[in-house]
């Protein structure tokens, strides 16, 4: 009960963040401030988030392998295919999380032409983790 709960408030505040940064900080920002302002509200914005979006990813991996091995998952089950799923998903969030926030997002402040390839990186792993989420809400039900 305690890890499910855990699991849940961060993936609240993982995904939260993301969608939250997406869908009101970005409009907001590109409304009220020039070019130079945006791009240090973005910077100071997003260091601030990555201790807590990379602290709640680490809760996730943890929690997640301790309720799976709690329940002694069967890889070729539907749970285990479905979990399989969810961990190949996980992957490629890494992957694109660390692409966005240690190689191509610092790149991004310093170049223009960055930008917009940050800028669909993100968005593909917003993708990414609403499809993990799915998953879990599967995983509920299964």
């Amino acid at each position: 009960m305690i890890l499910r709960a855990l699991h849940l408030l961060a993936a609240v505040v993982w995904a939260g963040g993301m969608i939250s940064f997406t869908l009101v900080i970005m409009p907001a920002l590109r409304q009220g401030l020039s070019p130079p302002q945006r791009q240090e509200w973005i910077r100071i914005i997003g260091r601030r988030y990555r201790v807590v979006g990379w602290g709640s990813i680490v809760i996730l991996i943890v929690t997640g392998s301790l309720m799976a091995w709690n329940q002694g998952v069967v890889w070729d089950s539907g749970f285990g295919r479905v979990l399989s799923l969810k961990l190949a998903l996980v992957g490629v969030m890494l992957v694109l999380t660390s692409l966005h926030d240690f190689v191509l997002g610092p790149r991004a402040a310093r170049t223009e032409n960055l930008r917009g390839v940050v800028l669909w990186l993100a968005r593909v792993n917003l993708l990414v983790v609403i499809a993990i989420i799915l998953c879990g809400v599967w995983l509920a039900g299964v």
